[in-house]
């Protein structure tokens, strides 16, 4: 599984970057204090976000937490992860969005051998790339959403569990 791109919104300084495309190798460039950075944040804390099993949880209750939010990489070598919305929603937007959310959005290529292995977890033939958004509010509480259009986004948010056990399996994060 190979990550094509990623989205945030409403994170540090970023208040939108659409669909920054991935390679195998990628140079994000720009005037200092432009966000590189926090592109590096965010995309960092989405995928340990989706590669640690006891923090994702699709189609239940969303995760809330009484204080900061803290997330761990599965090889350990990272140090902890954190989403404190005080500092990482926009300041310039906490006035007028007190209810606002960080979103950031990963979109995956799957190989012909992971598009079955997909179907053989879900029971859903995916034709297209896998689209995962990640969402973290002022409560602390995790959403994730599987985005697709028609009639086939009910069925994959209702196998949102299966897809998250599929993306943690396929998915290596290392931070550095």
């Amino acid at each position: 599984m190979k990550l094509i791109s990623f989205s945030a919104k409403n994170y540090r300084s970023i208040s939108t970057a659409y669909k920054l495309p991935l390679n195998e190798y990628t140079v994000i460039v720009g005037p200092n204090n432009e966000g590189k950075s926090n592109i590096l944040k965010g995309l960092g804390l989405t995928l340990s976000l989706l590669t640690d099993s006891r923090s994702i949880r699709f189609g239940r209750q969303p995760l809330s937490f009484n204080s900061r939010v803290h997330f761990r990489s599965k090889n350990h070598t990272a140090d902890y992860l954190r989403y404190d919305w005080e500092r990482d929603f926009p300041v310039n937007l906490q006035a007028s969005k007190p209810a606002g959310r960080s979103e950031f959005t990963c979109e995956f290529e799957l190989s012909p051998l992971e598009f079955d292995e997909f179907k053989k977890k879900t029971e859903i033939n995916l034709t297209t790339n896998l689209k995962i958004k990640v969402s973290i509010g002022k409560d602390r509480d995790l959403k994730l959403e599987i985005l697709m259009r028609g009639k086939s986004k009910v069925g994959l948010n209702k196998k949102s569990i299966q897809i998250s056990e599929f993306v943690n399996d396929k998915l290596f994060l290392q931070y550095i």
